[in-house]
């Protein structure tokens, strides 16, 4: 999962959704996905504009909705479609406590908001991993994506939410990997 937002929050400023995207992958292959665009209440900064390219303008040409209940209850189906799989993000915390937790409060449906114990972080993941990923390589998810022998993201598709799901992806598969081949979980 991963997300596209206003801005980081700062000095009691609001960080909305812009572009909200998950993808289920069954036997390590992509099986569905999930990608929509929202328009903020909220003024879209310009370092968030000059990050992920998305300006109101821009949301208003992809048919961007509101971050409705309607539409926390469809992100929640989808990810509970398999409860018991985890739902991988490369900064989770941010994604889940910055910009979901409080868009799902705003349009009503915090009681759907999905459990803690299902996130995984890449980044998290990454820096626990001392025997994969040495303690000097950044761990930024180019970094990582290149570290595993995958091509870094191109320009025009940075900061997109559905291509770094993908990239998100391949990182915790390979992380998982290396996990279970010392003996560990793959979802820790």
């Amino acid at each position: 999962m991963d997300t596209e937002t206003t801005g980081f929050p700062r000095h009691g400023s609001t960080n909305e959704p812009v572009q909200i995207a998950a993808i289920l992958f069954k036997n390590g292959q992509e099986n569905k996905t999930y990608c929509r665009y929202f328009m903020p209440e909220a003024k879209i900064t310009k370092s968030a504009k000059d990050t992920h390219g998305l300006s109101k303008e821009k949301l208003e040409e992809k048919g961007a909705t509101s971050f409705t209940k309607g539409e926390s209850e469809r992100l929640m189906n989808f990810l509970n479609e398999h409860k018991e799989w985890p739902i991988v993000a490369h900064y989770a915390k941010y994604d889940r406590e910055d910009v979901l937790r409080p868009a799902f409060e705003k349009a009503g449906t915090r009681k759907i908001f999905p459990s803690d114990g299902r996130w995984r972080c890449t980044f998290e993941m990454a820096g626990k991993s001392k025997d994969l990923v040495p303690d000097d390589l950044p761990r930024g998810l180019d970094d990582l994506l290149e570290h595993f022998g995958y091509e870094r993201r191109c320009e025009d598709d940075k900061h997109d939410a559905l291509t770094d799901c993908r990239c998100a992806a391949k990182t915790y598969m390979k992380l998982a990997e290396s996990r279970l081949s010392e003996g560990g979980s793959s979802l820790q």
